[in-house]
């Protein structure tokens, strides 16, 4: 079958992957869809519409340099890929592809729990940045166990969802049967708490990074905790309904880090602007997610890779234009509050 041609926009490859005759309904609703109302995803991306940028002139910005460090090692855009599960639904290729793009683009690719690629067949496909998310299992042997194996398998990093105590009711789990190439989902433990993020991340080989903060109180005791990066996320609106957008934490957040670990965030994330705005206010580098499976259902590994490509480009004439030639120089400066009163716009 011959690729589809390529589109100019995020929002362009999500209206094909929303059409019934590409995906299931029932797997539109769950890529599309949040935990009750629906409050959360929508406030996600909302809050990118609160914040204006502000541009400098007259600078020299003929070569624009997107690289940034996370776990101290560089990436060559600071748009890393968040692990969806059960990419099946969405394209045979699965993980296998978004892992493919996300090393052609020089970025992090996180490998979901529910996969159907294993961590040996990731790291098969050759040199690149990978890490595992995980959940809090009741079996902390397990845990331990599964960084092993992913460390041989050329990951640097275990990532712990850490807002997953339970699962909300979500209308599209009540709506629709589950796809039948469904994953079986494993049990979180409700009783998990810091003492067992400090007994993991002293257990394991590889870097510890905790998903799901979004209070400063729970930056401070991550850093205490021995993680070695948090990502400032709300599990794309998937968990908590009525939770604060992502981008509206993220500032206090990286305040309460001070510096100390990483902060790296997602949730909302849907063009260049979006992500700059992201950097300005505290994150290192910014996760997408949704936009990965539209790029996905689109075609495979070459789709996710259009995703990322016109995230690059967006980049690019985003600091070109705000007078920025660096994502290192991206800070508070390049960002107005709307309807701030300083006269901004």
């Amino acid at each position: 079958m011959a690729r589809p041609p390529a589109l100019i926009d995020l929002a362009a490859y999500e209206a094909y992957a929303s059409d019934p005759e590409r995906l299931k309904p029932g797997v539109i609703a769950r890529v599309r869809g949040g935990a009750g109302t629906g409050s959360t995803v929508r406030a996600n991306v909302e809050a990118f519409g609160r914040w204006r940028l502000a541009s400098r002139v007259l600078r020299d910005v003929s070569g624009i340099d997107l690289t940034t460090t996370v776990l101290g090692a560089p990436i060559e855009l600071p748009v890393f890929c968040c692990p969806i599960g059960a990419q099946i639904w969405v394209h045979p290729d699965a993980e296998l592809a978004t892992a493919a793009a996300a090393m052609q683009a020089g970025t992090i690719f996180i490998r979901p729990n529910l996969a159907t690629a294993t961590p040996e067949a990731i790291g098969a496909l050759g040199p690149g940045r990978r890490w595992q998310q995980c959940e809090m299992l009741p079996d902390r042997g397990a845990l331990v166990r599964l960084a092993a194996r992913v460390q041989d398998a050329g990951f640097e990093a275990l990532c712990l969802t850490v807002d997953r105590a339970y699962k909300p009711r979500r209308p599209a789990d009540l709506s629709y049967p589950r796809p039948e190439n469904s994953l079986p989902v494993a049990p979180t433990d409700p009783s998990f708490t810091w003492r067992d993020v400090s007994a993991l991340a002293s257990s394991i080989g590889i870097p510890l990074v905790l998903k799901g903060i979004s209070h400063p109180a729970d930056a401070r005791l991550a850093v205490e905790s021995g993680a070695a990066a948090i990502v400032v996320s709300n599990h794309g609106g998937n968990q908590l309904d009525g939770a604060r957008a992502t981008l509206e934490v993220i500032g206090e957040i990286s305040a309460a880090a001070e510096g100390r670990i990483d902060v790296l965030m997602d949730g909302g994330v849907r063009c260049g602007p979006d992500v700059v705005k992201a950097l300005a206010l505290g994150a290192r580098a910014v996760g997408i997610g949704r936009p990965l499976m539209w790029g996905l259902a689109h075609s495979g590994a070459s789709g996710v890779g259009d995703i990322l490509t016109i995230l690059r480009l967006e980049l690019i004439d985003t600091l070109g234009l705000l007078g920025v030639a660096s994502v290192a120089a991206v800070d508070g400066a390049v960002v107005r509050r709307h309807g701030c009163g300083c006269g901004c716009g």
